[in-house]
């Protein structure tokens, strides 16, 4: 590994979130620091306190101590993630960016994979890919080799329809934020969506169909504690991405309403599948 993270030409900068992680913030420290320090890269690691009560302060002050050559800390007042992404993207240094919420990990080679990617597709100026939930406990059971080796391609109409991009899969070029795309700071729920709208929008971007992160806390995508736990307001947070997109990215009508329509449907979905959850775990108590 290239342990020189005092120049101006670092490889990756990672942006990690962290509101009230005393429990997981150390394992997606570690899980993050391994993968990179076993690639080739450059890196620095970027971990916004956004405000915490409880003891991720302490926690990572002492990650600081241990590994102050590769970490960066912004301790700010409680702002919100997409606050807390931007205030790391402001001093992030690395040709690339990547990020990883605080209560996710990183899988093992993921840097790697990525970067292999990239640099064999410069065209492609944001990347992702899939992740293992506690619905789905391993997409190789569902993914065949010819899948899973292909690559994606995403389109804004595609964003619109379905969130490709979860941001802890994602690397993305720093020509990106060189040209301001960053976290829309007003948005609390929905704030991914539309920030990778506008980036599918502009720049070529793909995913692949190979796991990159797991959760820490094998929760659910909807319907359980964090941001995925308020339906209504994550309904909400995508009906205004939809609506951002169609004003001020050239979104005709047609897919705007229809965009509009499939995402109220899958709310609904989203309702009933909680629903049914606690029932189930009312009935076996």
């Amino acid at each position: 590994m290239n342990e020189n993270t005092t120049k101006n030409d670092i490889d990756i900068s990672t942006v990690i979130p962290a509101y009230n992680a005393e429990k997981t913030i150390e394992i997606c420290f570690n899980s993050v620091y391994n993968d990179l320090t076993a690639s080739d890269y450059s890196f620095e690691i970027i971990i916004i306190n956004d405000g915490s009560t409880d003891n991720t302060l302490q926690i990572l002050e002492k990650i600081k101590e241990s590994y102050d050559k590769f970490v960066h800390i912004i301790n700010q007042e409680n702002k919100g993630v997409s606050s807390a992404r931007n205030a790391g993207l402001k001093i992030a240094r690395g040709r690339y960016i990547a990020f990883c919420d605080s209560d996710d990990q990183w899988l093992e080679g993921k840097t790697v994979f990525s970067m292999k990617i990239l640099e064999k597709s410069p065209n492609i100026k944001c990347f992702g890919g899939k992740f293992i939930s506690k619905e789905k406990l391993s997409d190789d059971k569902k993914l065949g080799n010819i899948k899973k080796n292909r690559l994606k391609y995403i389109t804004l109409n595609m964003q619109l329809f379905k969130s490709y991009f979860h941001p802890s899969t994602v690397i993305l070029s720093k020509d990106i934020i060189i040209k301001n795309i960053i976290f829309n700071d007003n948005m609390k729920y929905g704030e991914d969506i539309e920030y990778f709208s506008r980036i599918v929008h502009k720049y070529l971007s793909a995913i692949t169909y190979i796991p990159l992160k797991k959760s820490i806390t094998d929760k659910y995508n909807f319907g359980e504690s964090g941001l995925s736990s308020n339906l209504w307001e994550m309904e909400k947070g995508e009906l205004y991405s939809i609506y951002l997109a169609y004003k001020n990215l050239s979104v005709c009508f047609f897919i705007f309403l229809t965009a509009v329509l499939y995402s109220m449907l899958r709310f609904t979905r989203r309702l009933i599948v909680v629903f049914t959850r606690r029932f189930r775990y009312i009935k076996a108590l």
